[in-house]
């Protein structure tokens, strides 16, 4: 971790001041959010739609206790702008009672930023390509839960704060530290799962934490019968809950994890594949819009790697962007059949679909689809309507295309010819085609009729 953490992280009271060009929102009752926007009284916001590639130094500042931000599930994007931030919440004095949920940052310096909060909640929210994904300084009482921290240069942050709770986050591919524990003591954090190449850093005077709790029946963050402590893993597969078998067979190491004197992990997770060897797994929430008739819940976590049923590895809800990679889990036959090289070095998740990086741009991308192969996804749909499939993808030749159609309809399909981009290095946006879904819960096939690289597809209205 670099040397000038402590003094980048303590920046954010220039960024109290930076709300330029913002307006004010004062109101007791529901507010709807469709904007950069300085929140100043108590109530319920609801962010109504993206907003992407602001200018804006800060996108949605929060300056009252008694605050709750529902994102919907929608995205603010910056444009990785220094001391920027998505959602910043800080006062003349410490706030307390406001939470900050189901809400995308990414592209920002800092994500989620709370200063000097107390008693508060940040719940399912996906930070990504931040500088700082979510951040503390000081946080007292504040609970972290359900959230995806992924390829930031740091995905979560604490600074002087204490009480803080921690759990069934995801947090894997941050350049940084996975966690920067930074002069803080008295948090908790468990049921965790961690890939980074260096998942927790301690800066300053830190004291104990604690990293794990009683052994107790109940799905764990990856799939396992128990929880108890966190996940360990490494990109490189060299993670401590990657190399220690579980001779109990009940999904805790029998090796307690020293981070750090007064830091233990006293209760590892680790699993293991079906033939016995220990599985690097990389899997994330079902998450979706409290107000969705989807048939997973805002709480739902679904990680089983070698499941023979299908269940959705991403909740994606209508209008959205689907990175490729995400498909559903399952396994061959069921969540996918792809008839290429396996991905061997568990890159981004475990899985028989082989998955790659670009080295340029540093996004994730399903490799060498082949004629006849498939990959499925669940959706949720929250009104009928007709929706615009564009994919992004490469390929070679010309003539190359690909057909989704929705399991629950047989009779829907559309099929979208991708533009020939000469190097399975190039990606490029397809000609919009459209498909008609109804409300409700959908499965989505995408068919391989060529060879091509697939980035993401895009569902918009």
């Amino acid at each position: 971790m670099k040397g000038n953490l402590r003094t980048r992280i303590t920046m954010s009271v220039v960024l109290g001041l930076l709300v330029a060009g913002l307006f004010l929102i004062s109101s007791a009752s529901a507010v709807d959010v469709t904007g950069p926007v300085v929140i100043d009284s108590p109530g319920t916001y609801e962010l109504q739609k993206d907003i992407t590639s602001t200018s804006e130094p800060v996108c949605i500042e929060i300056r009252s206790s008694d605050v709750k931000l529902e994102g919907n599930g929608h995205i603010i994007s910056g444009n990785d702008v220094s001391n920027s931030c998505g959602v910043l919440v800080h006062g003349s004095s410490a706030l307390s009672n406001v939470t900050v949920r189901n809400i995308v940052v990414k592209d920002w310096y800092f994500g989620v930023y709370f200063w000097n909060v107390k008693s508060s909640s940040i719940r399912n929210v996906d930070a990504r390509s931040d500088y700082f994904g979510i951040s503390l300084n000081p946080g007292t009482g504040v609970s972290i839960t359900g959230n995806i921290l992924r390829g930031n240069t740091h995905g979560l942050v604490l600074t002087s704060s204490t009480g803080t709770t921690i759990t069934d986050n995801h947090i894997f591919g941050n350049e940084g530290d996975g966690i920067s524990i930074v002069s803080s003591s008295g948090n908790t954090i468990t049921n965790n799962e961690l890939n980074n190449a260096k998942n927790v850093g301690f800066v300053g005077s830190t004291g104990s934490n604690t990293w794990s709790g009683s052994v107790t029946s109940g799905r764990n963050i990856i799939g396992g019968p128990v929880t108890g402590g966190n996940y360990w893993a490494t990109p490189a597969g060299d993670g401590f809950s990657q190399v220690n078998v579980d001779k109990e067979e009940n999904g805790i190491s029998t090796v307690p994890y020293t981070l750090k004197s007064g830091n233990v992990d006293q209760c590892p997770l680790v699993m293991e594949s079906e033939d016995g060897a220990v599985s690097n797994v990389t899997a994330k929430p079902v998450t979706t819009k409290p107000t969705t008739t989807a048939n997973v819940s805002p709480n739902t976590t679904s990680t089983t790697s070698s499941s023979t049923f299908q269940v959705p590895y991403v909740g994606h809800i209508l209008p959205s962007q689907i990175e490729a990679e995400d498909y559903d889990m399952g396994g061959e036959g069921v969540g996918y059949h792809y008839s290429g090289s396996s991905n061997k070095y568990s890159i981004y998740r475990v899985g028989g679909v082989k998955i790659e990086r670009n080295a340029t741009e540093k996004f994730y991308y399903v490799s060498n689809l082949k004629y006849g192969d498939w990959l499925k996804y669940t959706v949720s749909v929250p009104q009928d309507g007709t929706y615009q499939l564009t994919f992004r993808a490469a390929a070679v030749s010309d003539k190359q295309y690909v057909v989704v159609t929705d399991d629950n309809d047989k009779s829907v399909s559309a099929a979208a010819w991708l533009r020939q981009t000469l190097s399975m290095d190039r990606f490029a946006t397809s000609p919009a085609v459209s498909i008609h879904l109804t409300k409700g819960t959908h499965v989505l096939k995408v068919f391989s009729y060529g060879n091509e690289n697939i980035d993401s597809f895009t569902l918009s209205r």
